[in-house]
C-alpha cells in the first residue's frame, strides 16, 4: 500500500468506523459489498480494490478490519489495499464473472461459510447488508443463502449512498 497513491490507512479506518456505525444503526451483521471491473465503486470506496479481471468483495463485521474477498489471480492486489495482505482472502465465490473458482496452485480458498463466521466471531448472523445489490450476482445470491441459512439479505444502498456523500476533508 501506497500511501502517497491516495489516502491515508486512517481514512480508510475510518469508513469502515463509519460503516460499522451504520450497521448498528440499522441492525446488520455483516456487510457484504461486491464489485467487478464496471461496477466497483463501493468495493473501491471501502478498500481501494479494483478487480480488473476477476470480480472481488468486501465483507465487514460490526468489529474489526475488513476482509478483502479476492480470486485466485489477483492475490498480490490484496497488498495495494490499505488493510493489507492480512485481510485478504481469497475466495472461491469471488472469482471470475463466470463463477466460482478453485484449484489454483499454491493458493488456499476460504467459502462464504467461513469468512462469515470470521467476520461475526463465531456470533449468529440475522441480517445481511448487501449495498450492491442491484448488480449483486444470482449464483452469488443464492450461495450466500446457502452459507447463512435463515439470514436476511437486506438491501443497503441507500445507507452506503448516505456514508459516502459525507465527505471529509481528506476526501
Amino acid at each position: 500500500y501506497q500511501e502517497n497513491a491516495g489516502l491515508s490507512r486512517e481514512e480508510y479506518n475510518a469508513r469502515i468506523q463509519r460503516i460499522q456505525d451504520a450497521m448498528a444503526e440499522n441492525d446488520l451483521d455483516v456487510l457484504l459489498s461486491y464489485g467487478d471491473e464496471g461496477q466497483y465503486m463501493n468495493l473501491y470506496y471501502l478498500t481501494r480494490y479494483w478487480p480488473c479481471f476477476e470480480v472481488g468483495g468486501a465483507m465487514i463485521g460490526r468489529t474489526g478490519k475488513p476482509l478483502v474477498l479476492i480470486g485466485g489471480e489477483a492475490i498480490e492486489f490484496g497488498a495495494m489495499t490499505p488493510f493489507g495482505m492480512e485481510s485478504v482472502r481469497p475466495c472461491s465465490d469471488f472469482g471470475h464473472r463466470s463463477g466460482g473458482v478453485r484449484g489454483w496452485l499454491g493458493v488456499t480458498f476460504y467459502d462464504l461459510r467461513e469468512l462469515l463466521e470470521e467476520v461475526s466471531n463465531g456470533k449468529p448472523i440475522h441480517r445481511i447488508g448487501l449495498p450492491d445489490l442491484s448488480i449483486f450476482p444470482y449464483p452469488l445470491y443464492k450461495r450466500l443463502q446457502a452459507a447463512c441459512p435463515g439470514a436476511e439479505l437486506v438491501d443497503c444502498s441507500e445507507m452506503m449512498a448516505q456514508i459516502r456523500m459525507r465527505k471529509t476533508s481528506a476526501e
